[in-house]
């Protein structure tokens, strides 16, 4: 750790600021530094703390009943590919289906409504597959996000789709708003149509044990691009759909998806097999020196960083001292920017002795103190420590390391990667003290 260097400043308090901020520019609050004559209040500066961080995997997360969930496959450039997929139940909207008598089955569809597209190519083809379950599963268990249930040999749909969040679609004479399609295999259809007033179609508990639920995902995207479509499974244009007619009418029958619905989400990253060389060297081969280049961080049960400050006790070797402000400043490179641009916010976590996370103590003020929203001004994030370097200066937390994450690691695809401890205008951790003799 470099020798630290005293500064002729002070910082304003928040609350000053807060007070003053109806005649001040917005991008001037936060400026906390003012210049003061020499050794005014003994406040001393560095940003040459020593910062060990690199990348590793992420350990798989609950992703059952998530608020969206994600399906296609996308090629990164530098951390490979990802397919999203989900396993779901349908449900009857009315006990005691029956299609009646004369009915005739025409065709069986499912149908996803959209929330956005995560992808560069508006054009990008997809073959998308969906399976039947040979697993039960519950709502009211816990699944994660490597969960995998059995399903039966013989896809249900193989086919080739361009997501299009755009574009409205007929359902014969009904025009709705842009959802997906997927026809579903015949037989599958009449499988259900042909329960028709049985027990299998009498109640939702019934239905389950019949049709155990549905597993949709995607082809391994194996060329650069791909897309993903995010869809919430609760909308109406989620659902499952059988096409029928009789001697007087053409009609269909809806199979919801709704709150009582099990779902799970999973993501397949292949190993990693298709990331960058330096990618592989320092999340998969363990090369740990790497984060003083690039650190990496990847939603969807990918890659987080984690950091130790292995030198941080040598500011109270000979003497105590009071942390007026600990702030960790990450850089996104902007040469690997993802092409929506970062993700809105990260989390930072301290670990426990049981090798569990939770937040440090600064989580619990005000947002905009702690920190972890990108800022599109400064093209950086911050996050405020300075409760819980002081704990650890203060023998009152075992430093156990910390690590960072992507917020709505389940539901965001964006990724980030991040100027490293030793790049220029890197990975920095600002420590604002004073001295207690």
């Amino acid at each position: 750790m470099k020798t630290n260097r005293k500064i002729y400043s002070v910082l304003i308090i928040i609350l000053s600021a807060l007070v003053l901020s109806s005649c001040t520019k917005k991008e001037d609050i936060g400026k906390e530094v003012i210049e003061l004559p020499e050794d005014a209040l003994g406040v001393y500066f560095t940003d040459t703390t020593t910062i060990n961080m690199y990348s590793t995997r992420v350990d798989s997360f609950p992703t059952d009943e998530i608020k969206y969930n994600m399906l296609g496959s996308y090629f990164d450039p530098e951390m490979g590919v990802t397919t999203a997929g989900f396993y779901t139940q349908v449900r009857l909207v009315n006990n005691d289906l029956d299609f009646g008598d004369k009915a005739v089955f025409d065709s069986i569809v499912l149908t996803l409504g959209y929330a956005g597209i995560y992808g560069e190519d508006s054009n990008a083809v997809q073959t998308l597959k969906v399976y039947e379950l040979d697993e039960d599963f519950y709502q009211d268990s816990t699944y994660y996000s490597n969960t995998q249930f059995k399903v039966k040999a013989t896809e249900i749909a193989n086919v080739q789709y361009v997501f299009n969040d755009r574009d409205s679609m007929y359902e014969g004479d009904a025009k709705l708003k842009a959802h997906i399609r997927i026809k579903l295999d015949d037989n599958f259809g009449l499988k259900i149509f042909n329960k028709s007033g049985q027990q299998e179609l009498s109640n939702n508990e019934e239905f389950v044990k019949f049709i155990k639920g549905l597993y949709v995902t995607a082809e391994k995207r194996n060329t650069p691009g791909g897309d993903l479509a995010i869809i919430p499974l609760l909308s109406s244009y989620s659902r499952l759909v059988i096409f029928y007619h009789d001697d007087e009418d053409t009609t269909l029958i809806n199979f919801v998806i709704n709150e009582n619905t099990a779902r799970v989400q999973s993501f397949e990253h292949y190993d990693y097999q298709d990331a960058s060389a330096d990618f592989i060297a320092q999340v998969i081969n363990g090369d740990t020196t790497l984060g003083k280049q690039h650190v990496y961080l990847q939603p969807m049960a990918g890659v987080k960083a984690s950091f130790r400050l292995p030198y941080l006790k040598n500011y109270v070797k000979d003497h105590r001292i009071a942390l007026n402000k600990a702030e960790l400043v990450l850089t996104p490179d902007p040469s690997l920017m993802d092409f929506e641009g970062p993700p809105p916010k990260i989390i930072l976590v301290r670990e426990k002795e049981d090798g569990t996370y939770t937040y440090t103590v600064d989580k619990s003020e005000p947002e905009l103190y702690y920190g972890g929203t990108y800022d599109k001004l400064t093209g950086r994030y911050y996050f405020r420590v300075t409760r819980h370097l002081q704990a650890l200066l203060d023998d009152r937390e075992k430093n156990y390391g910390m690590h960072i994450l992507i917020e709505g690691s389940g539901i965001t695809p964006n990724r980030v990667i991040f100027k490293g401890t030793q790049a220029s205008d890197g990975i920095r951790l600002r420590l604002f003290y004073t001295v207690i003799n």
